[in-house]
């Protein structure tokens, strides 16, 4: 009977330990498995910031571009309308060079007339 016993126990000894032998592993295991995880969503979340990062990047870069486009259609625009002001100045100074002048010959065939 003791020897039985003896047998029993130590069975249930190895049955106890295979238990908490596999327990462990098991522990091991998801421990194993949250770090994996852990460190993929850390490395997506890197991944997603990178990709944050370029898109804010694009951005500013485009907002850069349409600024510089629109200044120099704003100095076209300033270019363009310098020019037809200075023609106009010009056309102007021309009508009232044309209108002096004119008016100096009426006023010599006056002259002429007169003597």
């Amino acid at each position: 009977e003791d020897e039985l016993m003896q047998k029993y126990l130590e069975e249930e000894r190895t049955a106890e330990e295979a238990v908490r032998a596999m327990r462990e592993r098991i522990e091991a295991h998801k421990q194993e498995l949250a770090g994996k995880k852990k460190s993929e969503e850390e490395a997506q979340m890197q991944k997603y910031l990178e990709e944050e990062r370029i898109a804010e990047e694009v951005a500013r870069s485009m907002r850069e571009r349409i600024e510089a486009r629109k200044r120099e259609l704003s100095n076209q625009k300033k270019g363009i309308e310098d020019e037809k002001l200075k023609k106009y100045l010009e056309e102007e100074r021309a009508s009232e060079e044309a209108a002096r002048a004119m008016r100096e010959r009426i006023a010599q065939q006056k002259r002429d007339i007169a003597y």
